[in-house]
């Protein structure tokens, strides 16, 4: 999502500048404060780990954003391609139903409507459709709309109709989703074993044990 032309360039140098302002940050105050003393092994160690973690971190939360990104972009993906499904039908050409759709989503999906948008401001500069769309794929790298570009691209080329594949597409994807739903419902139970066990059967057996541990300790004391 950062299509600044410099943002390569930038991202490196925080790499750059956090692999050396980060050591500084960990071992000048300890060297200040003479925590150090004259272990100089310990402050190098120190250094290194400290200009390692600030030269992986950037890529580390690079890593993360991407992750998120592609979540957020599947999870929207079902809304776009039933969108893009009720304007193909509805006689718009591709071109038209992508623009449609992202125009249509800005709001409820940004993310997946800005990449449709790019989608379409190519269309309209000129750019060949198959090369747009494996573009989205691309930037994307979501295996659902990897799938769709595929699949409209194979049309194009074939000539078979546009609005049949992305029918069968849709109702493919939707049976999939509910083959997921249900594989995530079937994994529930075995993963709530553990808290439960961990968490919920000792709070269970001090509530109800514990009264009666209480009257058997008292009783005892009693009788003796």
């Amino acid at each position: 999502g950062f299509r600044h032309p410099k943002a390569m360039s930038w991202f490196l140098a925080i790499e750059l500048i956090a692999a050396f302002v980060l050591p500084l940050l960990v071992v000048l105050p300890l060297l200040v404060m003479g925590l150090l003393g004259d272990k100089a092994i310990v402050g190098v160690a120190m250094l290194s780990i400290a200009g390692l973690i600030g030269f992986i971190g950037p890529d580390v939360f690079l890593q993360h954003r991407i992750e998120e990104r592609q979540v957020t972009i599947a999870s929207s993906f079902p809304d776009a391609l039933d969108m893009l499904v009720v304007c193909v039908e509805a006689g718009l050409g591709l071109d038209a139903a992508i623009n449609r759709v992202a125009s249509e989503l800005g709001h409820a999906h940004p993310m997946i409507a800005e990449e449709l948008q790019l989608v379409a401001l190519e269309l309209r500069a000129g750019k060949a459709r198959d090369a747009a769309l494996r573009g989205l794929s691309d930037r994307t790298n979501v295996e659902e709309i990897s799938a769709l570009t595929s699949i409209l691209i194979q049309s194009e080329q074939f000539g078979t109709s546009i609005a049949s594949a992305l029918r069968e597409h849709a109702d493919g994807m939707r049976l999939l989703r509910i083959q997921v739903a249900r594989e995530k419902a079937a994994k529930l139970p075995v993963k709530l074993i553990f808290p439960i066990m961990l968490f919920i059967f000792p709070a269970l057996f001090l509530v109800v044990l514990g009264p009666a541990a209480i009257r058997i300790y008292t009783g005892f004391i009693a009788a003796g």
